[in-house]
């Protein structure tokens, strides 16, 4: 599977954030990749879609 270099930056991102602080909520990710909160959200439905991200958003359906 070929990934965006979008996908490899959120994928980086919240490896090393949950490797800090253990749990990742989406504005860390978006401070630190300088995105909008809602940004994080979608990109997280995407790599949970694409089986990359096992924990969905708690707060979407």
């Amino acid at each position: 599977m070929i990934l965006s270099e979008s996908i490899e930056d959120y994928l980086k991102a919240i490896y090393a954030l949950g490797k800090e602080a253990g749990k990742v909520v989406t504005t860390q990710p978006a401070e630190r990749l300088k995105v909008k909160p809602a940004s994080v959200t979608s990109m997280v439905l995407k790599l949970h879609d694409m089986k990359l991200e096992t924990n969905k958003p708690s707060n979407i359906g």
